[in-house]
C-alpha cells in the first residue's frame, strides 16, 4: 500500500511532538515539585485536591476562633486574678476595722482604701480584650458595671447591664465552646463583690466595727464566687487545647493526604524525563530519514 507524503509527514510529527509534550510535563512537574499543575493532569485527583485544601482552610478558621477565645478567657481570668487580689485586701482591712479600738480617723483611713479598692473592682468589672467589654454576655459594646456616684463622686451603688445570651466560637466541626461571663453572674448579688465593699466602706465610715466585722464572710463567698468563675475558665481553656490538638492531628492528615494526591516523585520525574528525552531524539532521528526518503521519492 502506497502511504502519501502528507501521512508520513503527519506521523513524523506526531512522534516527535508525543515524547516532546511528555518532556514540558516533566519538567514542570520537578520544577514545581507537583504532579498535578493543571485539573486536566488528573481531573479526579485535582477535584480532592481541592476538597482537602478547603478543609485546610476550615482548619485555620478554627484555630482563629480558638485563639480569640482563649485570649479572651485570658483576659477574664486576669482580671479575676486581680479582683481576687482585691478582695483579699479588703479582707485585711476588714479584720483590721473590726477591732474596736480603732479610732475614727483610723477608720476613716481604712475606709478611704476600701473606697480605692472598689473604683478598681470597677474597672475589672469593665475590662475589655480587642475593644469588647469581657464580662458584658453578648451585649459586648455596652459597659457591663454601671456605677451611681452621690454628690460628692462617691458610689453608692451598681447596677449591671450584662446579658446571659451566648457567646459562642466555632472551636471545630460543629464544636462550640461558649465563652461568656457576665457580670451580674460573676460579681452580682447580696454577697456580690461590689455590694460587700460598699457595705465594708460605709461601715468604716460610720464607726460600726460590728458590721465590718459581718462583712467578712460576705468577703469570703465574693471570693468563692470568683475563685469558682475562673476554675470554669481553666476548663474552658482546657476544652480549647483539646480541640487545638485534634485540629494539629487532622492538620497532618489532610497535609499528608495532600502531598499524597498532587505530589510528584521528582526523583522518579527526572528518571522519566530522561526516557522521554531519548524518545524525542529517537523520534527526530528516524523522522529526519523517513522525511529524506520521501523526498528523494518525490523528486525521483
Amino acid at each position: 500500500m502506497r502511504v502519501s507524503h502528507q501521512e508520513v509527514f503527519r506521523t513524523v510529527v506526531r512522534n516527535i511532538n508525543a515524547p516532546y509534550e511528555e518532556m514540558l510535563k516533566d519538567q514542570i512537574q520537578i520544577a514545581t515539585g507537583k504532579r498535578i499543575n493543571v485539573p486536566s493532569d488528573d481531573p479526579a485527583g485535582a477535584e480532592r485536591a481541592v476538597e482537602i485544601r478547603s478543609k485546610l482552610a476550615g482548619i485555620g478558621q478554627y484555630r482563629k476562633a480558638i485563639g480569640d477565645a482563649r485570649s479572651w478567657l485570658s483576659q477574664a481570668e486576669s482580671q479575676l486574678n486581680r479582683v481576687e487580689d482585691l478582695l483579699t485586701r479588703a479582707k485585711e482591712l476588714a479584720v483590721q476595722g473590726s477591732n474596736g479600738t480603732l479610732s475614727d480617723a483610723d477608720r476613716d483611713a481604712l475606709a478611704r482604701e476600701v473606697n480605692e479598692l472598689l473604683e478598681d473592682l470597677v474597672g475589672a468589672g469593665n475590662a475589655k480584650y480587642n475593644d469588647r467589654y469581657v464580662f458584658a454576655g453578648s451585649a459586648t459594646r455596652m459597659a457591663p458595671v454601671v456605677v451611681r456616684r452621690n454628690e460628692t463622686g462617691k458610689i453608692v451603688s451598681v447596677a449591671f447591664q450584662s446579658t446571659s445570651s451566648p457567646v459562642r466560637r466555632e472551636i471545630g466541626a460543629d464544636e462550640y465552646l461558649d465563652i461568656r461571663l457576665p457580670a451580674h453572674e460573676v460579681f452580682g448579688g447580696e454577697d456580690g463583690a461590689y455590694a460587700v465593699l460598699i457595705k465594708l466602706r460605709d461601715a468604716l465610715e460610720d464607726n460600726r466595727p460590728d458590721q465590718v466585722r459581718a462583712t467578712l464572710g460576705q468577703i469570703d463567698s465574693a471570693l468563692e464566687k470568683s475563685l469558682e468563675k475562673r476554675s470554669e475558665i481553666g476548663a474552658r481553656i482546657a476544652r480549647l487545647d483539646q480541640a487545638s490538638q485534634r485540629l494539629d492531628e487532622e492538620e497532618l492528615q489532610l497535609t499528608t493526604l495532600l502531598s499524597q494526591t498532587e505530589d510528584a516523585d521528582v526523583a522518579q520525574k527526572i528518571m522519566d524525563l530522561q526516557g522521554h528525552q531519548m524518545g524525542y531524539r529517537a523520534a527526530l532521528a528516524v523522522g529526519s530519514v523517513l522525511i529524506q526518503e520521501s523526498l528523494l521519492d518525490y523528486l525521483g
